[in-house]
């Protein structure tokens, strides 16, 4: 059992995201494993230091394992979900903390993104990652003042962690990974820019909507 500090040691911010550019752009991310938190970890390196830039090939278009689709998933408002429920949608999973200023940027953007899209087309997953039990009402609270449009769950075991190793990503906050129709990482970002995330996520989205509906490929195992 790893205690509090090993897991908030697990996390960085990406706050300016050079790193996050020449990644998208050239099929980079960064490497490692993504760490639960309670809160925010005040050693937390930014992407001003040099492992926040270090970046290595990541793996897209791979099927999510069948583990992973069908993880129960709890959300704020007590219901529980999960990836395989969206069988024949585009999926958008975000990885967030509360605390963590690019993250609320991102949240921003992807509330905009939710809205542009038909219902049928997209579904959008918030995954928090540091938030436990006795913090449900500020949680709900949180949500309501950010006007959320999408499912907020918890990520209280290693969602988070399997999401990221399966495209051999690296620990950052916020992290956004686009699963199409099939089941497949389609694409994945790793910190939040203002210039290029919201258009390089939504030329994603487009293209994925435009293809055909899968045919033998599904999200159930």
């Amino acid at each position: 059992m790893k205690s509090r500090e090993e897991h908030l040691a697990g996390f960085t911010v990406l706050v300016v995201s050079l790193c996050f550019i020449a990644a998208h752009a050239q099929g980079y991310s960064g490497q490692g494993n993504l760490k639960q938190s309670s809160q925010r970890p005040e050693s937390t390196p930014t992407s001003r230091d040099s492992k926040a830039t270090e970046c290595v090939p990541i793996q897209l278009a791979a099927p999510l394992p069948a583990d992973i689709l069908n993880q129960e998933l709890k959300t704020i408002d007590d219901r529980v979900l999960k990836l395989a429920d969206y069988s024949g949608k585009i999926i958008v999973v975000n990885l967030f903390a509360t605390w963590c200023a690019p993250c609320r940027e991102n949240l921003s953007d992807l509330i905009k993104l939710k809205a542009d899209y038909k219902p049928r087309d997209i579904e959008v997953i918030g995954v928090v990652t540091q938030e436990n039990d006795p913090n449900i009402d500020y949680l709900r609270t949180f949500a309501q003042q950010q006007e959320i449009n999408f499912s907020l769950v918890w990520d209280k075991g290693d969602f988070g962690e399997s999401l990221v190793k399966a495209v051999n990503g690296r620990s950052l906050l916020p992290q956004t990974l686009v699963i199409d129709k099939g089941g497949r990482i389609r694409d994945h970002f790793q910190g939040f820019s203002s210039e290029n995330t919201p258009k390089f996520l939504r030329k994603t989205v487009d293209q994925i909507t435009k293809e055909e509906e899968p045919s033998k490929t599904s999200l159930s195992p």
